[in-house]
């Protein structure tokens, strides 16, 4: 096969545009509404908390464009966040005594492992199962969404190590930035560079646009496919961390319905769902959009399942626009 030119700057720029300048003039035209509309919308402290909220779901959106991304979905990114908190309540302690020893620390890895492990698992269901991801990961939510009722027996775990929950408040913050606002910033950075100069990235777009075309051109669809969902479960069980510490205990229903606003960020950032196209920019501003009318709306006193209604309606107008330019390209 012939390889395909680098695109200039030029072409990289107008595709930027068309993918994400619409949007971001939305979430401008959103911040202008609510500024006027509300006195407390631009202040610093409604400014902290609209971060807190985006950054956990921007983590967890990431994951989820990934598997878009790929010509996939995944809908186990809530109920792993759910698991994550339970799991690290469950298992942290804070001992009294002379000395206080916090115990949280070592459960990261083992949330690391266990939701990693559920991500190559999907995968290898995906690719050797031939099972369609949304099969997979429905059962996987399934799965971990009943495992919070066993570890809790349905009830909130609210003994959590206190060393814990400081991820959270201000005592992390840097420059008054929130600690995941950061941690949010690294991973869409280091997402960007992934998908934009790293070969897995390239191939995660080939496989996306035509897996039997990127197999015939030596790219390896499992090792793919394993990747893509093994990074998203990757990105939820960060979620999962900073969420635990956010809501500071254990909760069975905690991230319940997180899938629909990942998904409604990153159609609504560009990704098309017949796979292959999409960029971080497009979805990490698609977030903000969600949180900014979430936010603002609260602000305002609207009737909160009105503007699940308008979500809702977006991601139909979203897969609607991408596939009317589907059909004007074939």
């Amino acid at each position: 096969m012939s390889e395909t030119k680098p695109k200039s700057f030029g072409v990289k720029l107008k595709q930027f545009i068309k993918s994400a300048g619409i949007i971001t003039l939305i979430l401008i035209a959103l911040f202008i509404f609510f500024t006027f509309m509300s006195k407390k919308f631009l202040t610093p402290n409604n400014m902290y908390n609209l971060t807190r909220a985006a950054s956990i779901q921007g983590i967890a959106a990431l994951g989820m464009s990934i598997c878009i991304y790929v010509g996939g979905i995944d809908l186990t990114i809530g109920s792993m966040i759910g698991v994550v908190t339970m799991i690290i309540a469950g298992l942290t302690t804070t001992v009294s005594g002379p000395a206080i020893i916090e115990f949280w620390p070592l459960t990261l890895p083992i949330v690391l492992v266990f939701g990693i492990g559920i991500g190559i698992l999907s995968g290898i269901l995906i690719n050797d199962g031939g099972m369609p991801p949304y099969i997979v990961t429905l059962s996987w939510q399934m799965i971990l969404r009943a495992m919070c009722q066993l570890i809790s027996n349905g009830n909130v775990l609210e003994k959590i190590s206190e060393g814990y929950k400081t991820l959270a408040t201000s005592a992390t913050d840097i420059f008054g930035i929130p600690l995941m606002a950061f941690v949010w910033a690294v991973l869409i950075v280091f997402t960007w560079i992934m998908l934009n100069h790293m070969r897995v990235g390239r191939n995660i777009y080939a496989v996306g646009a035509n897996a039997e075309t990127a197999r015939l051109s030596g790219i390896s669809l499992r090792r793919t496919r394993c990747f893509a969902w093994g990074y998203s479960a990757f990105l939820s069980v960060v979620a999962g961390i900073l969420m635990g510490a956010r809501i500071r205990s254990g909760m069975p229903q905690t991230a319940t319905g997180y899938e629909a606003d990942c998904i409604a960020s990153s159609v609504i950032g560009g990704a098309s769902f017949s796979g292959g196209e999409g960029s971080v920019v497009g979805t990490t501003i698609g977030v903000l959009i969600l949180q900014t009318l979430r936010n603002g709306a609260n602000l305002l006193g609207w009737n909160t399942f009105i503007i699940e209604m308008v979500i809702g309606a977006l991601i139909v107008i979203s897969v609607l626009i991408d596939g009317k330019g589907k059909r004007r390209e074939s």
